[in-house]
């Protein structure tokens, strides 16, 4: 009987951990499709770079944009949504811009042979990735009744390090040839709001994930209880 009682619960968490990610790979999947609707902003190879480095700046500013309301949001109130929103929001944004400065990685060493150069550019958009690194090592490791308010005040302070990246990339882009281009075709077209739903969709799905996880720890420590 115990046995058949332990294999049923196995059985269901299971089930409970396909739902669980299943959100996650929605996700990916958005990630996926924003990739490749900008990869084919035009004919060029080097073009069609910069437009998706373009997009999925965008798309990472969504998901920053969205932890910096979040945290403002719970240390005023302190409400668990807000907590959640944030996480969802740092989550996405940190996997596209951790995808965006591989990509420019790449890119640099195929133009210039050398994978760094401490390029003042590329120096300070290589900061935003570490920092919201440490947001989600903090919201992970930290004790659960600091971690929320901790990471509240970490997410707030580390939106201060986006107007200087974008000022970053802007002074990169106005040294290269493609700078009129993407002034021309990338103001507010339709590639681009395309790519803040995507953002936004994934970012509820990364919302309702965490919540999700939320309410079965809480069953979870019901029962052990």
């Amino acid at each position: 009987m115990v046995r058949v009682m332990v294999s049923r619960w196995h059985a269901t968490m299971a089930g409970h951990g396909w739902r669980r990610h299943r959100e996650i790979l929605c996700c990916a999947f958005l990630v996926v499709v924003a990739a490749v609707i900008a990869s084919n902003g035009s004919g060029r190879p080097e073009s069609r770079v910069t437009f998706l480095e373009l997009n999925l700046s965008v798309a990472a500013l969504v998901g920053f944009v969205t932890n910096f309301t979040a945290s403002l949001f719970y240390v005023a109130y302190h409400q668990e949504q807000s907590d959640a929103w944030a996480l969802a929001g740092a989550r996405l944004g940190v996997t596209l811009s951790g995808i965006l400065f591989a990509l420019a990685l790449f890119r640099f060493h195929s133009s210039f042979s050398v994978w760094w150069i401490w390029d003042r550019a590329l120096v300070w958009a290589a900061l935003v990735v570490p920092v919201y690194v440490s947001y989600l090592l903090l919201r992970g490791y930290a004790n659960p009744g600091q971690g929320p308010t901790l990471g509240a005040v970490l997410g707030i302070l580390a939106f201060l390090d986006l107007p200087l990246a974008y000022f970053a990339v802007v002074l990169r882009a106005t040294r290269t040839s493609l700078s009129r281009q993407i002034d021309g075709a990338y103001s507010l077209t339709g590639s681009m709001w395309l790519i803040v739903a995507l953002a936004a969709t994934a970012t509820w799905l990364l919302y309702r994930w965490e919540i999700t996880q939320r309410e079965e720890a809480r069953r979870e420590a019901i029962i052990m209880a």
